[in-house]
């Protein structure tokens, strides 16, 4: 059976029910009460992350071939030792689907799963944990987290549903109408995010909502604009940590600021020299590695961080020549995921990445320009 004569309903249920799978997955392995119980690192198998949506798409012949080819991928790198890099494969996994169906389809089922799949890990987190849970912090003292590990996962969160928020209501809208949303909307968000006091996130926050604006409204040379900050948020870390290694003050300080955060990531440089070409390996003695780009070169290796950097540079690429009725959003998610990655290492992880999502929704439009 075709993908495009199926019922719009049963697509849409479809997508509905493996986000909410997925990310259930996450939520229940962020919250505390659960790795209490069941130990942290503990996870339903990768296998079955991908198995129990082939149940659901047994009449899908396309779909079947790519979930098989990524159960293969995944017996690979067990084989190999390449454990971290698994996460990737869930996150291509249901980024995927942007290829196969209608981004209207895809981004309604995102919208709604995220929504459920968070009110059940609230409803789980209020019978078997604390919803009051707070956690100390010498520099902030107690600090909520709604139940959750950190209050960074809590503010990241907060932050994601915002995002697919504006993505979903951007179906249904006009700009200027999304923009008063957005206006309007995020006084509610950041005040959650001053709540949990999460300063990276502010900070994205704030960064994504200037973006936002820019792209839309000052619109110059967009393209080149994300491009150059993009391939500056790539090149940072690592003159950062060459600065820091030869000793300059002022990257001494920041390294402060940042909570020794490229002092970290120095030490594994130093150590380690030139990064695995694919393998990866176990960073656990050299963490905190907070940096993304510098823990995923050694955990998941050089063709996985060059494979990251080239997606991301395709999907502004796609946006410039084929157009999108959301290029502003596209632009803002893609620069601010790797902002937000020069503090924290999480943001390729499921649920919290767009970059991929993207990719696969404008690989989409472009095959149908192109033909």
């Amino acid at each position: 059976m075709s993908i495009e004569r199926t019922p719009m309903c049963r697509e849409v249920i479809l997508l509905f029910t493996i986000f909410t799978y997925v990310f259930i997955e996450f939520y229940l392995y962020s919250s505390s009460w659960f790795v209490d119980v069941y130990g942290e690192g503990k996870s339903i198998p990768t296998l079955t992350t991908f198995l129990i949506p082939v149940l659901f798409l047994f009449l899908e012949i396309k779909l079947i071939l790519y979930a098989f080819l990524c159960i293969l991928f995944s017996l690979f790198l067990v084989y190999f030792g390449n454990l971290y890099i698994i996460t990737l494969i869930k996150v291509v996994f249901i980024s995927c689907f942007g290829l196969f169906f209608k981004k209207e389809k895809v981004i309604i089922a995102l919208m709604f799963s995220v929504l459920f799949s968070l009110m059940f890990a609230m409803v789980c987190v209020s019978f078997f944990g604390d919803l009051n849970q707070k956690e100390y912090y010498p520099h902030k003292g107690l600090v909520p987290t709604f139940g959750f590990l950190n209050p960074n996962t809590t503010a990241y969160i907060i932050f994601f549903l915002f995002q697919v928020a504006v993505l979903f209501f951007s179906i249904y809208l006009s700009r200027e109408k999304l923009f008063f949303l957005v206006v309007f909307s995020s006084p509610l968000f950041l005040s959650l995010l001053l709540y949990v006091e999460s300063r990276t996130q502010i900070i994205n926050f704030f960064l994504f909502i200037f973006l936002l604006f820019y792209f839309r409204f000052v619109g110059f040379k967009n393209y080149r604009v994300a491009t150059c900050l993009l391939f500056s948020l790539c090149v940072a870390p690592f003159v950062l940590i060459y600065l820091y290694v030869v000793g300059d003050s002022f990257v001494y300080d920041l390294n402060l600021l940042l909570a020794q955060r490229i002092q970290h990531s120095a030490n594994i440089f130093l150590l380690e020299a030139f990064p695995p070409l694919i393998s990866g390996f176990d960073v656990a003695e050299y963490l905190p590695l907070d940096i993304f780009i510098v823990r995923y070169l050694y955990q998941g290796g050089l063709v996985l961080i060059l494979s990251l950097v080239f997606v991301s540079f395709k999907v502004l690429r796609n946006v410039n020549i084929y157009g999108s009725d959301v290029d502003y959003f596209i632009y803002a998610s893609v620069i601010s995921t790797w902002a937000v990655g020069l503090t924290e290492s999480y943001i390729f992880t499921v649920p919290f990445n767009f970059v991929l999502f993207f990719f696969f929704l404008t690989e989409r439009q472009s095959s149908y320009v192109k033909t």
